[in-house]
């Protein structure tokens, strides 16, 4: 084979190399700004609901609509899909204080059938949200059994919030990036 043959078949498999590579990168970057749009659809929607909820309570009993209103007695064994459907916020713990902590949100996709968060180190500053714990903030562990769906309560303090912990907040949001919770429930799934 001559020199030119060779010169030319490794420009064109360069080239090939080279595509595929941007090609992977676009796809890459489009992934990504859907990502970050279906987050912020998730918030926005969010918000919209319990704003609609306020009112909604408002305007019927006269009393303002609280997260304590949702889960009043949290008892020591409950079914974890009512913990995850009376809450305000669900996702994984980026940072922690004692007066507060950063999430990134999980996105519920599949009518309610499938949930989504960000892998650790790959959360958006973008898309996280705020979290502060107020006064009387409550805090417990569920260690929800997987088969049964039941889910185990032990009231717990702020210092068990952790990096990387999932969490379900029952609140009321100051603005769709920061919420001042009432109660926080770290979830520790088990298989039973």
């Amino acid at each position: 084979m001559s020199i030119w043959k060779k010169k030319k078949g490794l420009i064109i498999g360069l080239c090939i190399f080279i595509l595929t590579g941007c090609n992977a990168k676009t796809n890459e970057k489009n992934n990504e700004d859907t990502n970050k749009k279906d987050i912020k659809d998730f918030q926005t929607n969010t918000m919209e609901e319990n704003k609609s909820k306020e009112n909604g309570s408002s305007e019927n009993s006269g009393n303002e609509n609280t997260s304590n209103d949702k889960i009043k007695d949290i008892r020591e064994k409950m079914d974890s899909n009512s913990l995850y459907k009376l809450a305000d916020l669900t996702g994984g713990v980026v940072d922690f204080s004692d007066s507060g902590c950063t999430i990134s949100p999980n996105i519920t996709g599949d009518d309610g059938k499938t949930v989504m968060g960000a892998a650790p180190g790959y959360e958006s500053e973008e898309t996280n949200i705020s979290v502060s714990y107020q006064e009387d903030c409550e805090v417990w562990i569920a260690t929800i059994h997987i088969s049964s769906g039941i889910a185990e309560m032990e009231r717990v303090s702020v210092s068990d919030i952790k990096k990387q912990a999932n969490i379900i907040v029952y609140g009321s949001f100051k603005n769709e990036r920061h919420i001042l919770a009432e109660k926080i429930i770290i979830c520790h799934h088990v298989k039973s």
